[in-house]
């Protein structure tokens, strides 16, 4: 009896939480969220929770809908019930870029990190000259001084290629 009672209240947490996690999947554009049943037998259910999703009981029975999807279980046969985010597409990270202004003669990067390091290569790699952003995640570089050819300025996040 106690197992039942406990099921119950477990159902009826769901039923509450139910409009929230709703909710959290209609922010979170990229997951869904899904309410996953560990059942007895240890079988694991996932039912995502899209639409406009109700919890009800049919005799001994827990049915879950959304939409036109419907799960039904018997509460007896349910060990744990909880929610997860599960994403339904893969998405690129992408770091923040430096945003770089060339003018004849110079060039000029905002957005970096304070203190990150920019660098010009010529194009067998050797190392010409360096310096770092200030505080403000921004530098200058002087490349007047530079003979003609091609050469790499690199940041932390990016390598570009430059011809004078």
């Amino acid at each position: 009896m106690k197992k039942k009672a406990l099921i119950r209240a477990i159902a009826l947490l769901a039923l509450l939480l139910l409009p929230a996690q709703a909710l959290l999947a209609r922010v979170a554009e990229e997951d869904v969220t899904c309410m996953v049943l560990t059942l007895t037998d240890g079988t694991v259910n996932r039912f995502a929770l899209t639409g406009n999703p109700t919890v009800t009981y049919e005799g001994e029975n827990l049915v879950v809908s959304a939409g036109e999807e419907q799960f039904t279980t018997a509460l007896s046969g349910i060990s744990q019930l909880t929610f997860e985010q599960v994403p339904t597409g893969i998405s690129e990270m992408v770091e923040e870029s430096p945003k770089p202004v060339f003018t004849p003669g110079q060039a000029r990067f905002e957005g970096l990190k304070p203190h990150a390091t920019v660098s010009i290569h010529t194009i067998d790699g050797k190392m010409l000259s360096s310096t770092r952003a200030n505080e403000d995640g921004a530098v200058s570089i002087d490349l007047g001084t530079l003979p003609q050819g091609v050469y790499i300025l690199r940041t932390p996040s990016q390598s570009y290629k430059i011809k004078k």
